[in-house]
């Protein structure tokens, strides 16, 4: 019973989904969908390299740094989960670091616990 559950939470969250999509440079993709709730999000990166992925920092208009998470582990993607429930409204930049010393950003938006862009 607790599978179909789970299996219920992720399909509403797949038909509520909010996706941002960017260009972090003309090859790099960053994609960012909510997860279980609105103040959850999976961020996953597609590099123009074949670097992986292996931290994302985000911080805030100030630039004062203000979550940091290392790649999701039982994963192959370059995938990261984003909780945004202790970040206030505003603007926010998420950066990626690759082991080859590279770094792709990308701008968001967080209004009401959620990211609207």
């Amino acid at each position: 019973m607790k599978a179909i559950n789970v299996i219920k939470s992720v399909a509403v969250a797949a038909m509520v989904c909010v996706s941002v999509a960017a260009s972090a440079d003309s090859k790099t993709k960053v994609y960012m969908n909510s997860y279980l709730r609105p103040s959850m999000a999976v961020v996953s990166v597609v590099p123009g390299t074949e670097s992986e992925v292996y931290k994302m920092e985000v911080t805030d208009a100030e630039g004062s740094m203000v979550y940091l998470t290392k790649r999701m582990s039982d994963v192959d993607a370059n995938q990261f989960l984003l909780d945004i429930r202790n970040l206030k409204d505003g603007d926010y930049k998420m950066t990626f670091y690759s082991k080859d010393g590279s770094t792709v950003s990308h701008a968001f938006r967080v209004d009401g616990k959620k990211v609207v862009r």
